[in-house]
């Protein structure tokens, strides 16, 4: 069954290509996702958000041929699944139990303090610097992806990538010390 947002697009040619790019490919884009997030319905939800980010790329998808079209959805479902799997990582590792009321005795308050609000500081930043830098980011340090594979995602030299990493360090270093003031 076709998504309800491929049937929502208002050009028939890119209505008709994205449904037979979805018929054609929705077993690969729910395999990567089952593969990594080991439920099929979290991989459902990552293959229509997939369908939602490629539908945006349209024009690119048309030019590409089969192998870098399938690599391009294979790494964007991948993607999608990675960074689904750690955020659902990272909520379940904040979760605190009703019944664990134990207390780090090494860590004091006042540290705990800090360290929220330097949280808190970060999150805000997070949210005022551009997407190409969060994106960067997120590659590198949240996805750990390769240079190749962010220099392919951002469709840049791989040579470039320690630069636009640095280059996205320093902006949200920046925003944070701004935020400091």
């Amino acid at each position: 069954m076709i998504p309800l947002i491929i049937l929502a697009i208002e050009d028939p040619d890119d209505r008709e290509f994205m449904a037979k790019l979805y018929l054609n490919y929705q077993r690969l884009m729910f395999s990567v996702a089952v593969k990594i997030l080991k439920d099929e319905w979290a991989a459902e939800d990552i293959v229509q958000t997939a369908v939602e980010k490629l539908i945006d790329k349209i024009d690119d998808l048309r030019e590409k041929d089969e192998i870098p079209l399938v690599n391009y959805i294979y790494a964007t479902c991948r993607n999608l699944s990675i960074t689904y799997k750690k955020k659902a990582e990272r909520i379940s590792g904040y979760a605190i139990s009703e019944d664990d009321n134990s207390v780090d005795a090494d860590v004091s308050p006042e540290d705990l303090i800090i360290e929220r609000e330097t949280m808190e500081l970060v999150d805000i930043a997070w949210k005022l610097v551009d997407e190409q830098t969060r994106q960067v980011l997120r590659s590198k340090f949240v996805l750990e992806m390769s240079d190749a594979e962010i220099a392919a995602d951002l469709g840049i030299k791989p040579n470039s990538v320690r630069t636009y990493v640095g280059r996205a360090r320093n902006k949200l270093r920046d925003k944070i010390q701004e935020l400091e003031k």
